[in-house]
């Protein structure tokens, strides 16, 4: 008996066949295909991601052998494929058409559940994370390392730089260029590219100093972001105002608030204020922390230190794509098929973060698990009722059931 409050099922539902096929018009991705249509790439590479962990392109073909597979994604007992032939449609088939389908399922669970928030408002947590792959392999991407002779330079690395909400990823930029090795840029147009209310935050780390950024992102009142980040310890500002705080969690001591004007690094002055939180952590008080914040004083030194907490959040998740979502490492060595990837393995994690939160499981790892055996306890009983109980009346089966 399945006890689940949110079903496999329903959240499959957000995938209907008629909305895959509708995007693929829009997108023209079947114009000239045969065999490998848009929609039954995207169901082999999301049943891939969610049920292997080193996913290959042998993996797949070996996938498409599986009766079970072809029922879940559409395909005749009669269908064949070549491994090159999938490796060529991952590098030329229109990406814009899995970040289509990734923003409709996105879409839908917004629609749906709410997006969590803390101290009434909703978090946006932006980080940057970076896949490495053999420069021997890889002709593109981003080299690591000051020297030539480094070992970094062995390998070149494509920049992720992911928006998430707590409960599910929003949004993905990719990045492939030098000049992107810092996390400035990716980590600004991240956030740019979220929709912002007065009841929204971005929250970041370091990797984000510039402060004609900062001050950017306080313009009043229509285009004003609010944010909470961390500053380094040697930051320069003038010191407007100061005043002693005693409160504390059980990992931070909070010491005091000041609001400051930040210095550009060419030494200028800016003319907005910032409120500038000082802090240190319970068990190492020589370790001074820095929140850099343009959030109103309605809220407390201490529920802006909450809300920078949560940054945590988009670090477990990276995590869980990385060891659990086949994110580390790349199926595809064209930037193209390298996108189509990365849209479907944060579909699937959608999936499953949706899963776990609905059905009161914390974690990631588990909720995979039990995902997965959800998924395959469904397609046996399907495949039961299609033979009638009987194994050997299978193939007979699924030739009728798709009309052959």
């Amino acid at each position: 008996m399945n006890t689940a409050k949110l079903p496999v099922k329903t959240l499959l539902g957000y995938l209907p066949d008629e909305v895959l096929e509708t995007l693929a018009l829009d997108y023209q991705v079947d114009k000239h295909v045969k065999k490998l249509r848009g929609a039954l790439v995207f169901k082999l590479l999301l049943y891939g991601v969610l049920t292997t962990n080193e996913l290959s392109l042998n993996v797949l073909m070996a996938l498409l052998e599986k009766v079970g597979i072809r029922h879940l994604i559409g395909v005749d007992a009669h269908f064949t494929t070549k491994r090159n032939s999938l490796a060529d449609r991952l590098a030329q088939l229109d990406c814009g058409y899995l970040k289509a389908i990734f923003k409709q399922v996105l879409k839908l669970v917004n629609q749906h559940w709410p997006t969590p928030t803390v101290q009434g408002y909703q978090l946006h947590l932006v980080d940057s994370t970076l896949v490495a792959c053999s420069a021997k392999l890889l002709g593109l991407g981003i080299q690591l390392g000051r020297k030539a002779n480094d070992e970094t330079h062995r390998y070149k690395h494509i920049k992720f730089s992911i928006g998430y909400d707590g409960l599910k990823p929003e949004t993905i930029r990719f990045y492939d260029q030098q000049t992107h090795a810092s996390d400035e840029t990716p980590l600004k147009e991240t956030i740019e590219s979220l929709a912002f209310s007065a009841k929204d935050v971005a929250v970041f780390d370091a990797g984000l100093q510039n402060r004609l950024t900062f001050e950017q992102f306080n313009k009043p009142p229509e285009e004003k972001r609010f944010f909470v980040t961390r500053i380094k310890a040697n930051s320069r500002y003038q010191l407007l105002a100061e005043q002693r705080i005693d409160s504390s969690t059980d990992t931070l001591v909070l010491e005091k608030e000041s609001l400051i004007k930040l210095y550009t690094s060419s030494n200028r002055l800016l003319t907005d204020s910032f409120r500038l939180i000082s802090a240190h952590l319970q068990d190492k008080p020589e370790q001074s922390l820095l929140f850099l914040t343009n959030l109103p004083d309605s809220l407390s030194a201490l529920e802006v230190s909450q809300i920078y907490r949560q940054r945590w959040q988009i670090e477990k998740f990276f995590r869980f794509i990385k060891q659990q979502m086949n994110f580390s490492h790349f199926l595809s060595r064209s930037f193209n098929g390298i996108k189509i990837m990365a849209y479907v393995m944060l579909i699937g994690a959608m999936l499953i973060g949706l899963y776990g939160r609905f059905n009161d499981r914390p974690g990631f790892k588990i909720n995979k698990l039990l995902f997965v055996y959800e998924l395959e306890a469904d397609l046996v009983k399907t495949l039961i009722v299609a033979c009638h109980g009987e194994p050997t009346l299978l193939d007979d089966a699924l030739k009728k059931h798709f009309g052959q």
